[in-house]
């Protein structure tokens, strides 16, 4: 279990010759602490570095200096097992690019995640009927709008078990009608296990009542 994600004095590499007085940022060179049952808006222009931040949290890259710790522990000392293990069980995201396979259906892609305790096929299924989504069920996403497969990320990273969820500006292409669908059922995920919730927007944002918004 992740309690707490503290960023100390990270700089991303595309930042490190930029003067100090010239990065205008509560993420980037400060400290900011992500606490696990709390809710965060980074908001941002684009080119500073939202993906490049979620990109971080999930191991997916290191190329900045400073720290970032997950409990405490430098998360550069994880090993290829425990990032393995850490996607599975403490972190589920919806990424700006999606990371869908194409070949399989919308119901295939939420299979191939492990599934949260307690989640059922009944209950993935009427996560789709909430989503205006129930005839996509058995479509293969390649088939699908890009609105239709950001409904499905989201359903897929809250089918999952997670201590965070983060989601990388996940309503640029949903209307707000389905935006708010989204922002309730995320409600009532946090509500039940407490997760910490981490949103990253350019502009468009998801509506929910967020415990702080950062600037990045």
């Amino acid at each position: 279990m992740i309690r707490q994600i503290h960023l100390q004095q990270v700089v991303p590499a595309f930042l490190e010759e930029v003067p100090a007085d010239k990065v205008h940022s509560e993420v980037w060179r400060s400290d900011l602490l992500f606490e696990k049952g709390q809710s965060y808006l980074v908001r941002a222009d684009s080119g500073k570095g939202k993906t490049t931040l979620c990109s971080y949290l999930y191991g997916l890259r290191r190329d900045y200096t400073g720290t970032i710790t997950f409990d405490g522990t430098d998360i550069r000392k994880f090993s290829h097992r425990q990032w393995s293990r850490l996607r599975r069980e403490s972190f589920s995201s919806v990424f700006q690019g999606m990371l869908l396979f194409d070949e399989l259906t919308a119901l295939e892609n939420i299979h191939l995640k492990p599934m949260a305790s307690g989640m059922s096929d009944e209950d993935v299924i009427r996560c789709f009927d909430r989503l205006g989504l129930l005839k996509k069920v058995h479509s293969r996403v390649k088939r699908l709008s890009f609105g239709q497969k950001q409904r499905v990320a989201f359903i897929r990273m809250l089918c999952q078990a997670a201590d965070f969820l983060v989601m990388d500006e996940p309503v640029s292409h949903l209307d707000d009608t389905n935006s708010q669908i989204m922002a309730d059922m995320l409600h009532e995920r946090i509500a039940r296990d407490g997760a910490g919730l981490i949103v990253t927007s350019i502009g468009r944002d998801l509506p929910y009542d967020y415990n702080r918004i950062v600037h990045l």
